[in-house]
């Protein structure tokens, strides 16, 4: 949703004042959309509202620790090949005095080449396991450390798209 001011001028793009993203993992995984905003909880309730109203669902709040996060970006990742994502952000919000967020951008493809020396992809076995998705993220924070110099701990997010 974009807003422009009353007095802005002709020129003056519109601002960005909320975002939605209805989404879920390819259709060969198991799951319900994930509905992700960001804006004013007015306005997302106005939109979940009429999503409600127009498509007979109901939404609720999804709490995500860092493990499912990890498990989350990896099988996003693993599906690279088939849903095309454009980029793995990552973010670590890091325990300084004042508290230091970070975003870790990843090119899709490093990823993925990242995530398939891990994990096959001529594997015969479809199954991903905790020391792999571990192995993925130790690999992207060990990356990261390595240009600089900076542990990342105590994730809080991850986006992709």
């Amino acid at each position: 949703i974009q807003s422009k001011p009353v007095f802005a001028a002709a020129a003056d793009a519109p601002k960005v004042v909320w975002r939605g993203w209805l989404t879920s993992l390819p259709p060969d995984f198991v799951s319900l959309p994930l509905f992700c905003t960001s804006g004013p909880e007015a306005l997302t309730t106005l939109v979940k509202s009429w999503f409600e109203r127009a498509f007979d669902c109901n939404f609720g709040s999804l709490a995500l620790n860092s493990t499912t996060l990890n498990w989350l970006a990896a099988l996003w990742t693993g599906c690279h090949p088939t849903c095309n994502i454009r980029h793995l952000k990552l973010a670590w919000s890091l325990p300084t005095q004042p508290p230091l967020d970070v975003s870790y951008t990843v090119n899709p493809q490093d990823a993925w080449e990242l995530w398939n020396s891990i994990h096959p992809e001529e594997s015969t076995d479809d199954r991903i396991d905790i020391k792999e998705v571990q192995s993925f993220i130790n690999g992207l924070e060990t990356h990261f450390f390595r240009h600089f110099k900076i542990y990342l701990i105590n994730r809080s997010g991850i986006n992709t798209s």
